[in-house]
């Protein structure tokens, strides 16, 4: 080698060669160190959308951190997909908001409707009643035009005349408040019927009801007020009060459940007169029958108190026992199409044992005087 010839470490680089093997490496080692942040950076961000959606919808399933970054990945920049995930989150949070804020209403009407329009299954002195001052009943209609807006002075009326009956010495006291009867005579009206005081030492130891009466046939009907509590040896009571020329007045005959013979009498003897009777009223398909080719349409009378019972029937082979059979039906709700199948109504009706001509063994329904035990 000659001294002229420089060594190989002193040789000048040719012109626009450059020593690309240590460029290179340098230059992947700070793409690689960059890309490494990046990662960290999106995996950080990945963990806290996960961790936020977790911690916002405990309904959401796992997702691991690998499947979260697929999907950052596969729907676009970060920043774009976490303003699509809190949009996602504000719309389905306010979805169910606005749900419930029309299901919940909705819900509490069709109950209030269906607690208004319930069929009465109770008894006249049963538990269909309202607590004093608490609403109306349902069966509140135009017949009681009267008691609007004077509730309070009609309702301190009707207990101011049960003290009256408490504290009475004799009818005389007592007879300006009660309802003229046609049958006077045969229910006369006595202060000592009961043992026991009504317990009437405030307006809210009774509860009332607001029930109509309709004479059959159609005609006006007739709004009435019951009273109901208790006496002072627990037993319950009922009164029964309408207005006549502007007056209150006690029902006696509704109230007292008169009946022409008492019920158990009417039972004992077989009475074969026809005798007015007020009781409870049911319906049922095996009460019916067929005797000597006549169709029998049957129903269950019970007594006020439901101590007595007697199987009555309608013979059907009379237009005019035929339109009662119907009457009572409709009464009862009996194989109609809307509402349940009623049972225990009051209602008063004329009754005798046989066919009245000395023959017969059923007790028979002569005449549907009117439902409930008010007259009309």
């Amino acid at each position: 080698m000659s001294e002229d010839q420089p060594e190989p470490e002193a040789r000048e680089i040719p012109g626009g060669s450059v020593k690309k093997v240590r460029r290179v490496k340098k230059g992947r080692r700070s793409k690689q160190t960059k890309n490494s942040g990046n990662s960290n950076s999106l995996l950080n961000k990945g963990k806290e959308l996960l961790h936020g959606i977790q911690a916002d919808d405990d309904d959401s399933g796992h997702v691991d951190v690998a499947e979260q970054i697929r999907r950052l990945k596969k729907k676009g920049p970060i920043e774009t997909l976490d303003e699509v995930w809190g949009s996602k989150k504000r719309s389905t949070s306010w979805l169910w908001v606005s749900l419930l804020a029309v299901i919940v209403p909705l819900i509490g009407v069709g109950v209030g409707i269906s607690m208004l329009t319930q069929n009465q299954t109770e008894d006249e002195n049963g538990g269909h009643s309202i607590e004093m001052f608490s609403g109306f009943d349902v069966e509140k209609t135009n017949s009681h035009t009267w008691f609007d807006g004077d509730s309070t002075v009609w309702l301190e009326k009707a207990v101011d005349i049960l003290r009256a009956f408490n504290t009475a010495k004799s009818p005389d006291e007592v007879l300006a408040f009660v309802r003229p009867s046609p049958y006077a005579t045969l229910n006369p009206l006595e202060i000592n019927r009961w043992s026991s005081p009504m317990t009437l030492n405030t307006m809210y130891d009774v509860t009332w009801r607001l029930p109509t009466v309709s004479p059959p046939g159609g005609g006006k009907e007739r709004g009435y007020v019951v009273v109901s509590g208790q006496r002072e040896n627990f037993e319950p009571f009922s009164a029964y009060f309408v207005e006549e020329d502007g007056e209150l007045l006690l029902d006696w005959d509704a109230t007292t459940n008169w009946c022409e013979i008492p019920f158990a009498k009417f039972i004992e003897e077989e009475s074969r007169s026809v005798a007015l009777i007020r009781g409870k009223i049911e319906k049922k398909p095996i009460y019916d029958s067929v005797i000597g080719g006549i169709s029998y349409s049957g129903y269950l009378l019970t007594s006020d108190d439901g101590s007595e019972f007697i199987f009555c029937y309608v013979p059907l082979d009379s237009d005019k026992q035929r339109i009662d059979d119907a009457r009572i039906k409709t009464i009862l709700n009996y194989k109609r199409f809307v509402g349940p199948l009623l049972k225990d109504l009051p209602v008063t009706l004329r009754v005798r044992f046989g066919d009245g001509k000395g023959g017969g063994k059923l007790f028979e329904i002569v005449d549907l005087v009117h439902d409930k035990w008010v007259r009309p």
